[in-house]
C-alpha cells in the first residue's frame, strides 16, 4: 500500500496506519476495511491495487464513508472485487458515485461474479434512476445479494422497473431494498 501511494504521489490514509498497527500488534488478518476520511480516487486505487497484487483474501467488509472516491475510485475497487471471494458487505456512503460507478458495480456483481457481496449500501450518492438501471443490469442475475440500500440517491419513479428486475430473478435472495 505504501509503495502504491508513493507511485501515485499521494499520502497514506491515517485509517490505514491504524489498521496496520492492529495487524502487527494482534497478528490477525485485517477483515474490516472501515474508513471515514478523504481518500479520493487515487487513495482507493492505491489500496485496491495493493490488495489485488498481493492476493489478499481476508477482507469481509468494506465500509468507505465520505471518502470521496467518486466513479473514478469505484473502478479500481470493482477490479479488486472481481477477484475477491470474501467481501460480504460493501458500504459506500456519500462518495459522489453516479450512474457510471453503478455501471462498474453492476458488472462486477453480475451473473458470473465470484464476489459474495450480500449487503450493498450506496446511500447518499447521486446515482439517480439511471444508476439503479445500471446496477440492475448486473444484479438482475445476482445470487448473493440480500440487502440493497439506496437511501437519498436522487431516485424517482423510473427506478421501480429496474428494482423489479432485480427482485423477479428466480434465484434472487434480495429481501430488503431501502429507498427513501
Amino acid at each position: 500500500y505504501r509503495k502504491k501511494c508513493t507511485e501515485l504521489g499521494i499520502k497514506q490514509a491515517r485509517g490505514m496506519f491504524v489498521l496496520f498497527e492492529q495487524y502487527f500488534e494482534e497478528e490477525e488478518h485485517i477483515k474490516k476495511l472501515h474508513l471515514h476520511e478523504e481518500l479520493g480516487p487515487k487513495g482507493i486505487q492505491a489500496l485496491s491495487e495493493a490488495l489485488t497484487e498481493i492476493g489478499y483474501k481476508h477482507v469481509e467488509s468494506i465500509r468507505l464513508w465520505e471518502c470521496n472516491i467518486g466513479d473514478e475510485g469505484v473502478l479500481p475497487l470493482a477490479k479488486f472485487l472481481e477477484v475477491n471471494q470474501t467481501v460480504g458487505t460493501l458500504d459506500l456512503l456519500r462518495n459522489k458515485i453516479t450512474s457510471v460507478g453503478c455501471d462498474y458495480l453492476g458488472r462486477v456483481l453480475g451473473t458470473n461474479s465470484v464476489c459474495p457481496v450480500k449487503i450493498l449500501h450506496l446511500d447518499h450518492n447521486p446515482i439517480g434512476s439511471a444508476g439503479v438501471d445500471k446496477l440492475a443490469d448486473g444484479l438482475a442475475q445476482n445470487k448473493n445479494l440480500v440487502t440493497l440500500s439506496l437511501t437519498q440517491c436522487c431516485l424517482d419513479e423510473k427506478c421501480a422497473s429496474a428494482i423489479s428486475r432485480i427482485l423477479v430473478y428466480i434465484e434472487s435472495k434480495v429481501k430488503e431494498v431501502e429507498r427513501r
